[in-house]
């Protein structure tokens, strides 16, 4: 006999001897043997964390799109002067290292600070899983932040590629004219 019909067994034996307050067993609540309460927390776990990771994306990507906008809206703003330092003897490396650095800074710090308060946070929650569940989450944290990093890593080089196209276009009108 294996483990999951030794607590069958055990369960429906303690509920055939068991009355409570005179009601027969089953009208005043459900037992539920070891295994299925494992079996029940570790899909709770999955479900919670599928849900933490996935609003966690949604707020990553959001933000990331909402910095793009902006950045390409500081871009497309910053068109003229962008023309006179072509005009001044700028060559388009400089330019494109501007654009680039002023990007960087904008995209990163953020990125730094959550990355910050991520890191404490995660630290602790994983030793509280680590105690109380006996489970190495390690592992999947690594995976969930390096696709993080690599969706606003997708969003930085597209907005940056993004700019230096609207850079160009603003030179271009300068030749000719």
């Amino acid at each position: 006999m294996d483990t999951t019909e030794a607590d069958e067994s055990i369960k429906y034996t303690v509920l055939d001897n068991l009355l409570v307050d005179g009601k027969e067993p089953g009208s005043w609540g459900t037992f539920i043997t070891r295994s299925e309460m494992y079996t029940q927390a570790a899909q709770m776990n999955g479900l919670i964390s599928y849900l933490a990771i996935y609003i966690g994306f949604v707020l990553v990507v959001a933000c990331a799109a909402i910095l793009s906008i902006q950045q390409l809206s500081n871009v497309a703003d910053g068109s003229r002067s962008y023309r006179v330092l072509a005009q001044i003897g700028c060559d388009d490396r400089q330019i494109r290292h501007s654009v680039m650095a002023q990007q960087a800074v904008f995209f990163l710090f953020p990125l730094a600070v959550g990355l910050a308060h991520s890191f404490v946070a995660l630290k602790v929650i994983i030793e509280l899983v680590s105690i109380f569940g006996n489970m190495s989450i390690g592992g999947t944290v690594s995976l969930t932040c390096a696709i993080f990093l690599a969706a606003c890593g997708g969003y930085f080089l597209v907005t940056y590629l993004m700019s230096t196209g609207m850079v160009r276009a603003a030179i271009a009108i300068r030749y000719s004219e």
